[in-house]
């Protein structure tokens, strides 16, 4: 992790986004790979966490002067392309928004989300309902097998 971790944060400090993707993608691990992914999503962000101080060259949100609410959301939308390449899902960039985001310039990639969650619902669902009729066939045949005996004759 170590190695990778540096080899993003090298690749956001000298600005090359794609450079640090390309690292991001590198570890076998998931776990790795998601908190790689959402060091980049929060350069892309502009994320300054509880440091108020630290002001960054590159953000897609804080970067525009106008107030022009077309711009600001072709900047989500921009900003949104890391969904793509990445595994992360809408919920992990839900915190690195600005507070006064409209939810409706997010609908499209919430809707997304929310489907993929009952896909995935409705799957495990699935599999719970065959394990169970598997149980069930297994308990009754166990049931079966109690009452069975064998008779072996002395010769």
């Amino acid at each position: 992790m170590n190695h990778f971790d540096k080899a993003v944060k090298i690749s956001l400090e000298c600005g090359d986004v794609e450079m640090a993707k390309k690292w991001a993608n590198k570890p076998e691990d998931h776990k790795i790979r998601k908190k790689l992914w959402m060091k980049i999503a929060k350069y892309l962000f502009g994320y300054q966490g509880k440091r108020k101080n630290k002001t960054n060259q590159f953000s897609l949100f804080y970067d525009d002067k106008s107030n022009d609410p077309h711009t600001r959301k072709v900047k989500i939308n921009e900003a949104l392309k890391i969904l793509d390449d990445s595994k992360l899902k809408i919920d992990d960039l839900l915190p690195l928004f600005p507070p006064d985001e409209k939810v409706q310039d997010l609908k499209e990639h919430l809707c997304r989300c929310l489907k993929d969650y009952k896909d995935k619902i409705e799957h495990l669902k699935d599999e719970l309902d065959d394990l169970s009729k598997n149980a069930e066939v297994l308990r009754t045949q166990h049931r079966k097998q109690k009452h069975k005996y064998i008779t072996i004759a002395p010769s």
